[in-house]
């Protein structure tokens, strides 16, 4: 692994990119908002982890649209896992944060652990970033979206998102209903690795698992 980029460095090499990651997350939030205000009662039944799942899957199909013709990005795929590439220098992936300290959720599969050790195989060189996104407590709209730059040791830095700025940003809350949201209480930072189901061995442990998203 080579010298991580600064926060002011990312931000020159995000330059003109950064709303668009904003509007991706805002895009991905809104899609989920629309299927419940079709069905208020998925709010109750759907679970946390089932609601991050939609939620990613419509960040993915948001960013593999949004950033089609940039130049100097570049997106790939490995076993579930979108990946942007930003002037070969940054590497970045989209997640939801779990609270204030913007910890995210894996389970150890090997490129979870590698990503977060910023030693990814083959992109060892470039600064490995998270692009996500922190909903509110009644899960109606989002409280926060940021880049972070985690390391074993927690979060190096962080460039908060304007969710204002973009459309999907702000939310209706008259026209919505609540979403059930429970989450731990937040005490350190970095990124969580929980442990393996017993289950969960036998997919390998390059294999990613949907809790990863």
């Amino acid at each position: 692994m080579t010298r991580l980029l600064t926060q002011s460095e990312a931000e020159v090499l995000l330059d003109g990119h950064s709303l668009t990651i904003t509007q991706v997350l805002a895009d991905g939030w809104a899609r989920w908002r629309k299927l419940v205000k079709s069905d208020t009662e998925l709010g109750a039944i759907l679970s946390n982890r089932t609601r991050a799942s939609i939620v990613y899957d419509c960040i993915r199909h948001a960013a593999l649209t949004s950033f089609v013709g940039a130049e100097d990005v570049v997106v790939s795929e490995d076993r579930g896992f979108l990946l942007l590439s930003f002037s070969q220098r940054i590497i970045l992936r989209f997640k939801k944060y779990r609270g204030a300290t913007l910890r995210t959720s894996s389970t150890p599969t090997r490129q979870a652990l590698e990503y977060g050790s910023q030693v990814l195989p083959g992109m060892e060189s470039l600064t490995h970033l998270i692009a996500g996104y922190l909903p509110d407590e009644v899960g109606i709209g989002l409280d926060r979206a940021a880049i972070t730059c985690p390391t074993t040791a927690g979060i190096e830095w962080v460039i908060e998102l304007d969710l204002t700025r973009v459309v999907g940003g702000e939310v209706d809350e008259r026209d919505l209903a609540p979403v059930t949201h429970v989450e731990a209480a937040d005490t350190t930072v970095g990124t969580i690795i929980r442990p393996r189901r017993a289950e969960q061995d036998e997919l390998g442990a390059d294999q990613q698992t949907p809790s990863e998203r």
